[in-house]
């Protein structure tokens, strides 16, 4: 299960390069797809050569390129499947997984939140390529037929009538689920024609087949409070529908103050098999006041893909401020005014302050000791930090003024 030049921490398809190629003549195909040579139904004999080995590769050495041929009466529409091909003059076309023999399935235990393939196409007239995926459990089918009920996810793609595609373009297609099962199987289904309206000599060149799995992180604190010598300690959560093939390393990491990962901070990290963790992390030190860094969880490989939350940063020089948290203050908008209830004020004389996404105050007023605030905010609108403080203590809480 190796794509080139990638070390593969996740399920994928097999021979997704299609570097490995079995058979010669009219009948190569790729090790582990299936097209009209291999077809189940008896009638592969009788029906020409629609995928080819071609070295117009996107990576490494090969690819495939399957062309929509023609019979004397008929268009046999070009194809290519992880599982088989059954093709018949009365039963029609559609492929299977063959859930008894190893050579025509596909393993799958994730659910894959994407599939991304690299093509080039050459329709005729207004034809167009296709391609549809099912991860399932037991038997699958595309066309479903009555296989419906073991679909668990489904996506599916069309090209676009006509266009030619010259170079190697990248499609990225959503997986969407309808089933809470546990998946044994993917099948993935790749034409050069529209399915039953093929239009002879279109084709079309596929490569670098890959299953794509989000990280999503969990944040233990959506406000972090440093000190320019103390970090803040908190733990990020993760999950990802793809569990690893094998050890590997998730990093908990830090975006700029403008939300951008192009230099990102290591704040901790976690080395497991599982598809889901904790990673005890810290912000570090020092870090400039802001409510626009990103908190993303990362792996070395490129195939899991992480998604950010969000995170405030403010740099106080108050010692102790982690023993607040969030739910001594309330905070309501009504009327321009900030109505804020403090439940255990142990403040005293202390200082209310709004903090604007670039860790400006924009705007500051000294609270007397009470549990009760109306405070008139002007026209300030937007998302701020609202930080309370006095000399040993602060508390800090995100607000949106709407």
């Amino acid at each position: 299960m190796l794509s080139a030049g990638n070390i593969i921490a996740q399920p994928q398809l097999d021979n997704a390069g299609f570097e490995v190629w079995e058979g010669s003549g009219t009948s190569a195909e790729p090790a582990e797809w299936s097209s009209i040579k291999t077809s189940t139904g008896g009638v592969a004999f009788a029906l020409p050569q629609v995928c080819f080995q071609t070295t117009d590769a996107h990576t490494g050495s090969s690819a495939v390129r399957i062309r929509t041929g023609i019979l004397p009466a008929q268009t046999v529409t070009g194809i290519i499947t992880s599982g088989r091909v059954h093709a018949s003059q009365t039963e029609g076309a559609y492929v299977y997984t063959d859930v008894n023999n190893a050579q025509w399935n596909n393993p799958m235990l994730g659910r894959p939140d994407s599939l991304v393939v690299w093509y080039k196409a050459t329709p005729q007239a207004m034809d167009f390529a296709e391609i549809q995926a099912t991860v399932h459990f037991s038997e699958g089918r595309i066309p479903e037929g009555g296989t419906l009920g073991n679909w668990i996810g489904q996506t599916s793609w069309t090209g676009a009538p006509g266009v030619v595609v010259a170079e190697w373009t990248r499609i990225s297609i959503p997986f969407n689920y309808i089933h809470d099962g546990a998946p044994e199987f993917i099948l993935l289904a790749m034409t050069s024609s529209q399915v039953g309206n093929a239009l002879a000599n279109s084709e079309v060149l596929f490569d670098d087949v890959t299953l794509i799995y989000n990280i999503t992180p969990v944040l233990s604190d959506d406000v972090a409070t440093v000190t320019a010598l103390d970090g803040f300690p908190m733990q990020v959560a993760f999950s990802t529908r793809g569990t690893p093939t094998s050890t590997t390393t998730f990093s908990a990491e830090m975006s700029d103050s403008n939300g951008d990962f192009a230099s990102p901070i290591s704040i901790g990290s976690i080395t497991t098999a599982l598809s889901f963790g904790i990673i005890d992390a810290v912000i570090p030190a020092n870090t400039v006041s802001g409510n626009g860094y990103r908190i993303r969880v990362s792996n070395p490989d490129p195939n899991y893909a992480p998604i950010s939350a969000p995170i405030a940063v403010i740099q106080t020089s108050i010692v102790g401020i982690s023993n607040y948290r969030l739910p001594e203050i309330s905070v309501a908008f009504q009327n321009e005014r900030l109505l804020v209830s403090i439940s255990k004020n142990v403040l005293k004389a202390p200082m209310l302050e709004l903090i604007a996404s670039t860790g400006q105050t924009v705007f500051a007023i000294s609270l007397p000791t009470q549990a009760q605030h109306s405070i008139d905010v002007g026209a300030l609108r937007g998302f701020y930090l609202l930080r309370i403080s006095d000399n040993e203590h602060a508390v800090v809480k995100r607000v949106v003024l709407f």
